[in-house]
């Protein structure tokens, strides 16, 4: 695993060199503790090593038993680009809201592929999902809609 503090630079010169040699699609999570360094790394992956994906219940229950003060998750697309489909959009606003509830930073979302590695921080992708999926955002939503149903 990934030892050490956690620093964008060198944690990625970890994924160009762990997620090359993985043949199928794999979902790690990476508990940060609050001194930055890697505490554990969680596989999320099925049986047949062909889907890697996160349940909200999963991860949630992983922040609960850990208690990490941030999180990075890393997934390949062992066949593809590193460009993130629409499934991994909705992962990742997902955990958004997931560890908004956990009061947990939800740091990055990197994607490996042969051609390169897509960061949703580097990108700014993931500072706008975190303004459409921030949990204080969805709790006024909601509030402004029952506001709305109640005046009518």
């Amino acid at each position: 695993g990934y030892e050490g503090r956690y620093d964008p630079k060198n944690f990625l010169s970890y994924v160009y060199e762990q997620y090359g040699v993985v043949d199928c699609e794999v979902f790690d999570v990476y508990c940060i503790g609050k001194g930055s360094e890697v505490s554990k790394r969680k596989r999320f992956t099925d049986d047949d090593g062909m889907t890697a994906k996160i349940s909200a219940s999963s991860l949630s229950k992983l922040l609960t038993e850990e208690k990490p003060s941030g999180i990075v998750l890393v997934h390949n697309h062992p066949n593809g680009e590193a460009r993130p489909s629409k499934t991994d959009d909705e992962t990742t606003n997902l955990c958004q809201v997931v560890c908004g509830m956990h009061g947990v930073v939800f740091c990055d979302h990197l994607i490996y592929s042969a051609y390169g590695v897509y960061s949703y921080y580097a990108s700014g992708k993931l500072k706008e999902i975190g303004k459409v999926f921030s949990l204080e955002k969805l709790i006024a939503e909601k509030e402004a809609q029952v506001e709305r149903k109640e005046g009518e």
